[in-house]
């Protein structure tokens, strides 16, 4: 043979022997002297495979029965023999070019590359479940299905789709996970499966003093956002942003009076930004959750925004609420100006702006009330800086307190109504103006 085999010396000279001979007989039976045809070949190869290979399993059997008698027998076994290993090419053997020495076996039938040719066809439902499989099937098919369901990430941040809310859990056990600083939710009809997921991930992020997260709601909250909203508040959050500005005060049941009154104690958590504009904090089974956040707490941007509250759930609000290191300050038009000016002369607030969802028409009853501050004298205001909202409403506030003649930013919101049943606009907007000696920005 010209191949060299890595066995002892014996057993090959014996292999090659019986090789040889097993051939020289093959060939002696060629009837006629004919040819060796390429079956011939391929069946002598074959039957000297075979004869090879029992050789070895023979001599393997042997040497572990001899060194087993000389254990039993209690004398020292014998060192092992050192045997010089050659690889080289034995296509005579096997008829192949392959090496005696093969690289281990692939996790996958195929490169890599080619598998992600194949999960990007898939569904997301099949690359979470191929995600599930192994290690090495979670780093394929992980980003593939965390993009296909809307969670995008980076070092800092995390978006969040309403489907996405369910991968956050396979996320949160990846090597892709990152803890972000700014996290943004698109809610769109989220139900308690979404919620519950999201308020789990959010537990375990753990205490993250740095964390700010915002939601945009759209269309129905149809599960509980009391567990998220307590989740968020208490692992440490600095800021929450909540937007529902399309949401129906009829789907969430408004507070009564009593559920504003209620003591609640005032909660221990890190917010510094609150904007709660939806009228969902405000229902019955939210209200007093949202108290208990506002009250005595460490807030220095709060908006309440599109609430269901009334005229005089919004006085009873701004009496009871005391927030010292409050510097801008976002309410709904609902809100009387006689609560807020009470409410401005125990804060130090740098910016009020006033939300209005829909044009208002100057009712009797203000017309009183503007008639009735004229003969009182107005309040000073100092620390005020920028003021927003619609006409009507500022000149109600500007005949109740005497804010600093340099103004920041003063922005007025003139509706339709407004510009169509006013003709000289232009001489209601300076009784407002005339006020200030320096506007920076109108």
């Amino acid at each position: 043979m010209s191949g060299v085999l890595s066995t002892p010396s014996s057993a090959a000279s014996r292999m090659d022997c019986e090789i040889e001979d097993c051939v020289v007989a093959k060939e002696e039976d060629l009837p006629g002297g004919r040819s060796r045809t390429p079956q011939w070949l391929e069946r002598n190869a074959n039957i000297k495979t075979q004869t090879l290979e029992i050789c070895l399993e023979q001599d393997s059997k042997r040497e572990k029965r001899k060194a087993l008698e000389v254990m039993l027998s209690g004398s020292s076994p014998p060192a092992a023999k050192r045997h010089s290993l050659i690889t080289v090419p034995i296509g005579l053997i096997y008829g192949t070019e392959f090496s005696a020495v093969q690289p281990p076996p692939s996790h996958w039938p195929f490169p890599n590359e080619l598998m992600l040719k194949i999960l990007e066809d898939m569904s997301s439902r099949d690359l979470r479940a191929v995600a599930q499989v192994s290690c090495l099937s979670r780093e394929l098919a992980a980003p593939l299905y965390f993009c296909s369901v809307g969670l995008l990430f980076n070092d800092d941040s995390l978006r969040i789709s309403t489907q996405a809310c369910l991968a956050l859990l396979l996320y949160r056990h990846s090597t892709l996970f990152r803890a972000p600083t700014y996290v943004q939710c698109n809610l769109l009809d989220v139900d308690d499966h979404h919620l519950q997921a999201l308020s789990s991930f959010v537990e375990l992020l753990g205490s993250k003093l740095s964390l700010c997260v915002s939601i945009v709601k759209d269309g129905e909250m149809l599960g509980d956002f009391w567990p998220l909203f307590q989740s968020i508040r208490d692992s440490g959050c600095r800021s929450l942003r909540f937007s529902d500005w399309d949401a129906s005060h009829h789907a969430y049941p408004p507070p009564i009076l009593p559920d504003i009154l209620a003591a609640s104690d005032p909660a221990t958590h890190n917010l510094h930004i609150f904007h709660a504009n939806s009228p969902i904090f405000f229902s019955r089974s939210m209200v007093a959750l949202t108290l208990s956040s506002l009250r005595n707490s460490s807030l220095t941007d709060l908006s309440l925004a599109h609430t269901s509250l009334s005229v005089l759930q919004w006085t009873v609000l701004m009496r009871d609420t005391h927030l010292p290191q409050l510097h801008f300050l976002s309410i709904d038009v609902e809100c009387p100006t006689t609560a807020l000016v009470e409410f401005l002369t125990r804060h130090g607030v740098h910016q009020v702006w006033l939300c209005s969802m829909c044009p208002k028409i100057v009712s009797f009853d203000d017309d009183m009330d503007l008639a009735q501050n004229k003969t009182t004298p107005r309040i000073p205001i100092h620390g005020l800086r920028s003021l927003a909202g619609p006409h009507w409403y500022l000149m109600s506030l500007l005949d109740k307190v005497r804010l600093p003649l340099h103004m920041q930013n003063l922005d007025l919101e003139l509706d339709g109504h407004f510009l169509t049943s006013t003709p000289n606009y232009l001489l209601a907007i300076l009784d407002i103006t005339q006020q200030f000696t320096f506007i920076d920005h109108l």
